[in-house]
């Protein structure tokens, strides 16, 4: 079995980029228990620009925890349907009327990173890896079939979108370590893709980048960053 993440581009690249104290903050907290780990982690996942607190998703953590219990394959195994089916309970209880999100919410950031944390256990979660618009950008760069789609603005997930996003970590990676590295270069790929479209382009279009371009500022960043 290889050691190595299968994708057709430079991951070491990208993941040797993620900000230092980005990674510090996190290996320090996820230490803790999920609920100390909760608080702690909440302004560093952006949590704190939602419309709710903690407070009111700590309840939550027990069944994160419950839920993530079940499920006894590794990430080698590939537990695709266990951890969509896992991700859609958690989100179902989170927008029922005791929950902070809405009815209709389709909103995927806040019910993955509570089950991030429940499946951690001290280190990170390769089942359950961190998910934010910035990873759903850079996946679907890759993966388009379709040059002219513009990336997402917000991470939102249907089954289908939440299963494709979750299976490309199952399908290139054997460990949670390789996991980590991945989603961490993923993240570092969605923000150089930003911060190039706001350098080049009017506000108005700088959430309206197609694929083919976030293709070509990837290309770009690579080919001038080693100068």
């Amino acid at each position: 079995m290889s050691n190595e993440i299968t994708v057709d581009w430079d991951v070491d690249f990208w993941a040797n980029r993620y900000p230092l104290y980005y990674l510090a903050i996190y290996n320090r907290e996820i230490r803790r228990p999920p609920k100390e780990t909760l608080r702690a982690l909440w302004r560093w996942k952006s949590l704190h620009r939602t419309s709710y607190d903690p407070k009111d998703v700590q309840p939550f953590l027990k069944e994160a925890q419950r839920l993530t219990n079940q499920i006894d394959s590794s990430i080698k195994d590939s537990p695709i349907k266990e951890v969509t089916d896992a991700f859609f309970e958690l989100r179902s209880q989170l927008k029922d009327k005791d929950g902070p999100l809405s009815s209709t919410s389709r909103v995927a950031v806040t019910p993955q990173f509570l089950l991030h944390l429940a499946d951690s256990q001290g280190t990170y979660s390769g089942r359950f890896p961190i998910l934010d618009v910035m990873v759903a950008r850079s996946h679907r760069t890759h993966t388009s079939e379709d040059e002219t789609k513009t990336l997402q603005n917000a991470l939102t997930c249907s089954r289908n979108s939440y299963r494709q996003l979750v299976e490309y970590f199952f399908d290139n990676c054997n460990t949670a370590e390789q996991v980590a590295t991945l989603e961490r270069a993923l993240f570092v790929q969605g923000q150089s893709i930003g911060r190039y479209r706001e350098n080049e382009e009017e506000y108005e279009t700088i959430r309206k980048v197609p694929v083919s371009d976030a293709r070509k500022y990837l290309q770009d960043i690579k080919n001038h960053a080693t100068l």
